[in-house]
């Protein structure tokens, strides 16, 4: 049976700040997730004087097959990840050859699996991009290609539906900035830490199913 509170390999991180920054302690959190989720913020406030951070859910439709067979889920989210970076890269390409500004693509990230009371598990992925090259979500279901619509089509991509039918399936919360020459840097490094450290509680994950609970960009 699936353990869903315990893994003896996660230690329980009980202290209100982590390296510096402030931790969610409304839920138990594992300090070996908040570590590798610290890397990845330090790697991207290091690549960027403005990083984008932007959070999605990704679900799947209740009479979806195969979702139960060992590994599928994993090889969808690592489907969107690489569909999200193609996009991406045809955007860079797209506007080197129209003569644009543009940016090198490059696609920081983190994710959990989870399951509450679903029948199915979903993601939750936060994304850091370039704040320069990328400075908004932009409209879901536009028909005017955005940040947001690429990760829709993304995810509908990954479980191969057809873009009516992952309506619903995908949900953002809101955006945030994270500026260098921000007077308010700290405050907003530590704010983004805090949000992102939701993906480190141990409630609601799966464990001992062989599937990956957790991970993140190197």
């Amino acid at each position: 049976m699936v353990n869903k509170l315990t893994n003896n390999n996660l230690t329980a991180f009980t202290e209100e700040v982590f390296q510096g920054y402030t931790v969610n302690q409304k839920y138990t959190l594992a300090e070996e997730y908040l570590l590798r989720l610290s890397d990845v913020m330090d790697g991207a406030l290091d690549d960027w004087s403005r990083v984008m951070l932007f959070h999605a859910t990704l679900k799947f439709p209740n009479c979806y097959k195969d979702v139960d067979i060992p590994g599928y889920q994993e090889g969808c989210i690592s489907r969107f990840i690489e569909s999200f970076k193609a996009k991406l890269k045809a955007d860079y390409t797209k506007k080197i050859r129209n003569g644009k500004t543009a940016y090198q693509p490059k696609v920081r990230f983190a994710w959990a699996r989870e399951r509450d009371s679903s029948l199915n598990d979903h993601f939750h992925v936060f994304i850091f991009l370039n704040g320069d090259a990328y400075r908004q979500l932009g409209v879901p279901y536009s028909d005017r290609p955005n940040t947001a619509t690429r990760i829709v089509d993304s995810w509908r991509s990954a479980i191969k539906l057809d873009r009516f039918d992952v309506r619903g399936l995908v949900h953002f919360t809101h955006s945030m900035c994270i500026s260098r020459n921000s007077k308010d840097y700290l405050d907003q490094c530590d704010k983004a830490f805090f949000w992102l450290s939701y993906l480190a509680k141990i409630e609601t994950k799966q464990f001992g199913d062989k599937v990956k609970s957790f991970s993140c960009s190197m």
